[in-house]
C-alpha cells in the first residue's frame, strides 16, 4: 500500500481560521467561497467533479492533513490542499473498475482538502478548477 502524502496546491490564499464559507454544488456550478487572513474574499469553482465529502472537523483526522510547510512561524497556516495516493481516489477506482472495465476518467483526478472552520470539504475532481479573489 502506497501512504498518502499531503501537499500544498498554493500558498495564495491563506484561509482564514473563521472563513466564513459558502458551498454551491448543483449540476452547473460547484464552488466554495471563503475568506483569507487579510478578510479578502476568494472562490474556487470546480468543472469536472467526481465526489465531494464534507465532515465536521471533529470527525476528521486533522493530523494526516498537517505538513512541515505548513508550519511557518510555528503557527499551522491553511492553504487549499492536496493528497497524492489518496485512498478515496483508489476506492472510488474500484467502484469504477466493477460498473465500467473501460472508464479511464478516475486517472485525471485529484483530491483537494480545504481546512473551513468546522468543516472539512474534500473535492474529487480534475484540476481544471479555477481560483479568483472576488475583493480585486
Amino acid at each position: 500500500m502506497i501512504l498518502m502524502k499531503v501537499k500544498i496546491v498554493s500558498k495564495v490564499p491563506e484561509i482564514h481560521t473563521t472563513p466564513l464559507s459558502k458551498i454551491l454544488i448543483d449540476d452547473v456550478h460547484s464552488s466554495i467561497e471563503f475568506d483569507d487572513v487579510s478578510e479578502k474574499r476568494w472562490k474556487i469553482s470546480f468543472k469536472t467533479i467526481q465526489a465531494w465529502r464534507i465532515t465536521t472537523a471533529d470527525c476528521f483526522d486533522t493530523q494526516k492533513v498537517l505538513t512541515d510547510e505548513a508550519f511557518s512561524d510555528g503557527i499551522y497556516h491553511k492553504y487549499i490542499l492536496e493528497f497524492e495516493n489518496s485512498d478515496w481516489i483508489q476506492k472510488l477506482k474500484e467502484i469504477l473498475e466493477k460498473t465500467d472495465k473501460e472508464a479511464t476518467f478516475l486517472d485525471n483526478t485529484h483530491h483537494y482538502i480545504l481546512l473551513l472552520g468546522d468543516d472539512i470539504v474534500e473535492v474529487v475532481a480534475w484540476d481544471n478548477y479555477k481560483l479568483e479573489c472576488l475583493d480585486d
